[in-house]
């Protein structure tokens, strides 16, 4: 695996609320990635 981005979050609910969307954003994922 290599780290692609990195976010800091004050709290444990905001950083899962923040991956759970992430995961689910397909163009951003895409971008992130460098396609």
């Amino acid at each position: 695996w290599d780290l692609v981005y990195v976010e800091r979050f004050r709290t444990f609910g905001q950083a899962m609320s923040r991956e759970w969307h992430l995961k689910r954003d397909r163009k951003l994922r895409k971008m992130l990635a460098g396609g």
